[in-house]
This record gives structure tokens, C-alpha cells and sequence, in this order.
């Protein structure tokens, strides 16, 4: 069963949904390299195009377990030299 307050996981446990994130939680994310969803913790999430702006990157991330959405911000921070 699905409500605004929690979803159904793959496996048929009903996970609480959080409206909102905090500083650990986004870090936590950071940390996994943006493999689960910061708001409920599932693997399953997809990310959308990625829109290059100077220096900066934005791809829109969508967890299919709990329908929350964000945008990951990637930064230039480096180049590889072809050899």
C-alpha cells in the first residue's frame, strides 16, 4: 500500500517517505557516489540528460520507489591529459 506518508519497497516493507533532507543525509548520498535516494534509501533510482553549463553539469535524479526528485550538480574539478 502506497500513501503520501510511505511506500511500499521491492521486497513488500513499508518504508516511511521523507518530505524533506538534511545536510547528513545529502552527504550520505555524496559518500555512496549517488547510488541510493537520500530520501528513502533505495537502489532504485535513474538519472535524466545531463545539461553542461561552464564548469557545471545538472542531471535530474528520480527514485522509483518513492517518486521524490532531484538534481545532482557536478563540478569541473579536473582534466585528463591524453598521452
Amino acid at each position: 500500500m502506497i500513501d503520501i506518508h510511505g511506500y511500499e519497497d521491492k521486497d513488500g516493507h513499508i518504508m516511511k517517505k521523507k518530505e524533506y533532507i538534511d545536510s547528513r543525509a545529502i552527504n550520505d548520498y555524496i559518500k555512496s557516489g549517488g547510488v541510493i535516494c537520500p530520501y528513502c534509501g533505495s537502489e532504485d533510482i535513474e538519472g535524466g540528460f545531463i545539461n553542461i553549463n561552464i564548469g557545471e553539469a545538472f542531471q535530474e535524479i528520480t527514485c522509483h520507489s518513492c517518486d521524490k526528485r532531484w538534481t545532482d550538480i557536478y563540478k569541473l574539478i579536473w582534466i585528463e591529459e591524453e598521452l
